[in-house]
């Protein structure tokens, strides 16, 4: 192959021609984007419980969280954690779901919990801000 570019130069030039020709008709239909959109997928329960120590707050509220809310329609994954007077449950969705539906469903069973402690502040439920780390640049010099 080397030996028939050699007798024939011209055939190497069209050859690279075409393969640059080739290479700008492809490069015109990449999707560029500057900053990649992402979508929410998970939802934030708080639930304050002023005085009680994280053991009291797994117990009382985790728990209760965990049986409500495990029924949700495209719930993924649910993870509560229980901090001095504070549970936070956060609650993944399925693929393709939709998050509007999600959140609603959401919002209608933490209202109908009935069987927290009295101390409990009212749950708050918030749709959980994505955050995806798009680059990481290093600068050494």
């Amino acid at each position: 192959m080397i030996g028939y570019f050699v007798r024939h130069p011209n055939a190497s030039n069209l050859l690279m021609i075409a393969a640059v020709a080739a290479g700008l008709s492809v490069i015109t239909g990449f999707e560029r984007e500057s900053l990649p959109e992402f979508s929410p997928s998970k939802v934030n329960v708080n639930v304050i419980y002023p005085g009680a120590s994280a053991i009291d707050v797994d117990n009382d509220v985790c728990v209760e969280l965990d049986n409500s809310l495990s029924s949700i329609t495209n719930l993924d994954e649910l993870e509560c954690q229980s901090t001095e007077g504070l549970a936070s449950a956060t609650l993944t969705m399925a693929e393709n779901a939709d998050l509007t539906q999600f959140y609603n469903d959401i919002l209608s069973e933490t209202s109908a919990i009935n069987s927290l402690p009295d101390e409990t502040e009212e749950p708050t439920v918030s749709i959980a801000a994505t955050e995806e780390q798009i680059a990481l640049i290093t600068i050494a010099g």
